[in-house]
């Protein structure tokens, strides 16, 4: 019993604690309410047995927490319809428990009373019943208002108005507060008119209030039940952008002493800075090479990052010397290498396997190098073994006007003594006499075997030519005709004949007929011209039929023009410009024709084509977004546009359009892939159509091994083997110290083939091969192109990787394109694929060389790569060209299987033949070179090589100054 005693005491006083404790809490709670929501009266409308109450709920700034939800009290009568302009929830006739309020409550109110920003919201609400409920409501009723746990509690007493109070309305704005950002909000308050009110503004948003907008010009259009309307409008306004840029020096091998200074404007007031290395400064000194990332901040808290790769400048510098083989000659060629700077010893590795200073017994071909110093430096350089090129001049004596007596003499060059000559008309020397006007070939053969095929085009005299001048006094059927003449060419001097007979240059013709008009020389050399005359039939008259363009083809106009009259030959002038009487492909304009018969009598006609607008579209590439992820932005450059529309076209329904414009898609993405398209519409009801297919990507898509730099699609991570690495006990699943190495790939990986492709508007396509030869020592996991400050559109590679674009890769500081989570490449010979990709006004950008990143296990290597010569695959034809890209000739070689006739023609993008550089028989086994010298500014040639038994064709690259 005394334990018992002992106790009681004790629980009574900590049961006192405790209550006290609860007692305080909820004193503290207490004391954190603000009465902050207030209830206006906006009008009351009463009926016989009905009241119409509008009220207007107002939060102020000094809100410490929202509003969940509103009653009105209701005592008596029935609630016939009611409205709020947040849409929210209603329930009536309850009563409340958390305030005791019985009538209308409006639930799960949003936004009023947040951020300590002030909002309001209408609620109209009609009760029916007797005159006696009717009196008690209009004599005045209570309100409550719930926020967190604090309750608030006002009384309403009505005061009738009778005067009907004209709609007004403001409209404010919260600015948006970091350039391109979506936190910015407009705000409608409405005052008088009739309840309710209806919003639209130029969105499509329905409501009062529009929230987490971007920059822009807003309108809205308020009308109220009456129908009265206000028009209102408001700028949200954002801060300057953050503007980062940067010079820096590279790091010489082995030391640090790189650096980046940056220079930053736009934002809000002054800026920190934090560097990847720690730094909080806006220039870095005394780097060694690597990557280095900063985020900038402005006053306002808004934060821009951008990352920087500080170069290793090799001290080593190669200079070489080739030699060129003789054309008999197939293993002669070498390369003697001096190297300079850096520090001794130096070692070699050859891409063919040498690892010697200099090289011989040499192929034609390329060969690249790298020297590598006893501080690990390195440096590469590439060079190329040509043959010395057997060819033969010719001096041409050209037929006379018989078209007899013509000569040619063969003069070789870099060949060897005696030479043999195989003609086409049976000859075998060097000199050929009595050669017919027409084209020959030739085939020379030195002493060592080398072999070149001519082409000699013998040419017949300047002959005599016949001018023929007909012109009458009238132009219609009572006149006679008038014939001048006059020659030119050949020897004078001239005899003219009529019909056969001898006639002076100038003589009258009364009557029609055909005539024959001839002139000789003084060779016995002749022209001769048929005339006809027909007297009765001298006036002219026109007819011009006109097909107008369309869409399809809009430079397709055709004009037909039908001469009937007058004297034949007839002389067609379309805008003073000789032509035939058939025009097509003409442009929109006006023309006029002017026709000039052979008696120069003359006639005029006119007609227009019409001008059809073609409009243009572009889709700019874009970064596939997240899955189910809201508010991302397509982007498109459009031209003559009048009408668009936007479409997407998938099997998941969760992809959906939320706002557009003619060049910007703002939509939510689903899953899985879809393809977007724009259809656009000129003013003359013309089409134009472009589209782009994106894939979203999971949330786990964009985890990478760069601290700070989420989703840059890196593959490998921090903490374990990189994917597609096989498990490479080389690699230490530890990227974060990575820095550039640029032995550990190098030969490994090289650039095959190049491909240059002009567009429209200045834009130009290219699509890079990599091929490997399958001894890298990891797989490779990401590739970078650096773009040197150009933007990238329609990219796309052949083996449909993960890839971005127009951004800089953390790892090796380029900025271009990224291709990434690659798997599988790099282990197999022959394995290759290829990166496509547009840019414009970059005009600048191709000088023979790509900067290039690998990142391959724990490898990253930076290198400037080039493709010099395309090879085409061996079948019954074997052809090379070299070089290719050129800015002056460019060599054919090529060799069939079998005796056959070849000819090798070139020809511009139009498909236009632009010179032939072989004609003529292909012996088994002969080895045939012939040189393109081109003097146009096409960049882009084709050129196609027909045999009897193959065709070879590809594209030449001309780089024109």
């Amino acid at each position: 019993m005394k334990r018992m005693n002992y106790w009681i005491p004790r629980f009574c006083a900590f049961l006192a604690v405790i209550l006290l404790s609860t007692v305080l809490q909820a004193t503290n709670k207490k004391d954190k309410c603000v009465e902050c929501f207030s209830t206006e009266i906006i009008s009351i409308e009463q009926t016989d047995d009905c009241v119409t109450i509008s009220l207007e709920i107002h939060a102020d700034k000094t809100c410490k927490f929202a509003l969940s939800h509103f009653v009105v009290a209701i005592p008596c009568g029935t609630v016939s319809e009611a409205w709020n302009s947040g849409g929210w929830k209603m329930e009536y006739i309850i009563t409340d428990p958390t305030t005791g309020v019985r009538g209308l409550k409006v639930d799960d109110i949003k936004g009023i009373g947040e951020k300590r920003k002030p909002r309001s919201f209408i609620l109209t609400y009609t009760v029916c019943g007797d005159a006696e409920c009717l009196e008690t409501i209009l004599n005045g009723f209570q309100v409550s208002y719930k926020a967190a746990w604090c309750v608030y509690y006002e009384e309403i007493i009505p005061d009738i108005i009778d005067e009907t109070v004209e709609l007004d309305a403001q409209i404010s704005a919260t600015d948006v507060s970091c350039y391109g950002a979506s936190d910015g909000s407009v705000l409608v308050e409405v005052s008088g008119g009739e309840l309710p009110y209806s919003y639209l503004w130029e969105n499509g948003a329905e409501t009062a209030v529009l929230e987490n907008v971007p920059a822009g010009h807003y309108s809205v259009l308020i009308t109220d039940a009456a129908g009265n309307s206000i028009e209102l409008s408001q700028e949200v306004t954002q801060p300057s952008l953050i503007n980062i840029s940067a010079s820096y020096l590279p790091a010489t091998c082995t030391e640090a002493d790189g650096q980046i200074e940056l220079n930053v404007t736009g934002g809000t007031g002054d800026f920190q800075f934090q560097w990847s290395n720690g730094a909080e400064s806006a220039n870095i000194y005394n780097l060694e090479a690597g990557s280095y990332t900063v985020t900038v901040t402005d006053e306002a808290g808004c934060t821009v990052s951008r990352s920087y790769y500080v170069n290793s400048q090799s001290p080593i510098q190669i200079t070489g010397v080739t030699n060129r083989p003789a054309c008999h000659e197939s293993n002669a060629g070498t390369i003697d290498i001096n190297v300079t700077g850096g520090t001794e010893p130096y070692s070699f590795q050859w891409s063919n396997g040498a690892t010697t200073q200099n090289l011989s017994g040499l192929r034609t071909g390329s060969y690249r190098v790298t020297v590598t110093d006893a501080e690990g430096c390195t440096q590469t350089r590439s060079f190329m073994i040509t043959r010395e090129v057997f060819y033969t001049s010719v001096q041409v004596t050209h037929a006379d006007c018989q078209g007899e007596g013509g000569s040619a003499v063969l003069i070789p060059n870099n060949g060897t003594a005696p030479y043999t000559a195989s003609w086409s008309t049976g000859d075998t020397g060097l000199e050929v006499e009595n050669l017919s006007a027409g084209q020959y070939s030739v085939l020379v053969t030195d002493a060592n075997g080398c072999q070149i095929s001519q082409q000699v085009n013998i040419q017949a005299d300047n002959a005599v030519q016949l001018n023929v001048a007909l012109s009458s006094l009238s132009c219609d059927a009572s006149g006679s005709v008038t014939v001048d003449l006059s020659a030119e060419g050949g020897e004078a001097p001239y005899q003219f004949y009529l019909n056969g007979e001898l006639t002076d240059s100038h003589f009258t013709i009364d009557a029609d007929g055909n005539y024959l008009i001839s002139v000789t020389d003084q060779k016995g050399c002749t022209a001769s011209e048929n005339i006809s005359v027909n007297l009765s039939e001298q006036a002219l008259n026109l007819n011009v039929e006109v097909i107008q363009p369309d869409c399809f083809n809009p430079q397709s106009g055709v004009a037909k023009l039908l001469v009937t009259g007058g004297t034949e030959p007839y002389t067609i002038y379309w805008n003073g410009t000789e032509e035939a009487v058939l025009e097509k492909n003409l442009s929109s304009g006006s023309y006029e024709i002017h026709v000039v018969d052979a008696m120069g009598c003359e006639a005029f006609s006119s007609f227009v084509i019409d001008e059809i607008t073609m409009p243009e579209v572009n889709i700019l590439s874009s970064n596939n977004p997240e899955c189910e992820s809201i508010d991302n932005w397509l982007y498109a450059e459009v031209s003559n546009v009048e009408g668009y529309e936007w479409m997407i076209d998938s099997e998941s329904s969760g992809w959906v359009i939320t706002d557009y414009t003619a060049t910007t898609l703002q939509y939510i993405a689903g899953t899985g892939s879809a393809v977007i398209s724009l259809m656009v519409t000129s003013p003359n009801g013309c089409e134009a159509f472009d589209s782009i297919e994106l894939t979203c990507s999971t949330d786990d898509a964009g985890n990478d091994d760069d601290p700070g730099t989420p989703g840059d699609g890196d593959n490998s991570d921090s903490d374990g083997d990189e994917p597609g690495d096989g498990g490479n006990p080389d690699d230490n699943g530890d990227d974060t110290g990575d820095q550039p190495d640029s032995g550990c790939m190098t030969g490994c990986i090289w650039l095959d083939k190049v491909i240059i492709t002009d567009s429209y508007k200045n834009c130009e396509k290219y699509e890079l091969t990599f091929v490997t030869d399958g001894s890298c020592r990891y797989d490779l996991s990401h590739l970078v192109i650096d773009l040197d400050g150009y933007t990238a559109y329609k990219v796309s590679n052949s083996r449909n990787w993960k890839q971005e674009i127009n951004l800089t890769d953390p790892k090796s500081g380029l900025n271009g394109i990224k291709i990434d989570v690659i798997k599988g490449f790099g282990k197999t010979a022959g394995d290759s694929f290829t990166v496509s990709f547009k840019l414009c006004d970059a005009t600048e950008f191709y000088s023979g060389l790509f900067l290039v990143a690998f990142k391959a296990g724990r490898c990253l290597e930076i290198v400037e790569l080039s493709s010099e010569v395309n090879t085409v695959n061996a079948g019954y034809l074997q052809m090379i060209t070299y070089p290719n890209p050129s800015a002056d000739d460019t060599w054919f070689e090529f060799e069939s299987k079998v005796d056959t006739h070849g000819k090798l023609i070139i020809y511009n993008q139009a498909g236009v033949p632009v010179e032939t550089i072989f004609d003529g028989k292909m012996r088994k086994g002969v080895v045939y070179r012939t040189k393109f010298s081109g003097n146009g500014n096409d960049k882009i040639l084709f050129y196609q090589m027909v045999t009897g038994h193959d065709k070879k064709d590809g594209k030449l690259l001309r780089i024109v100054n």
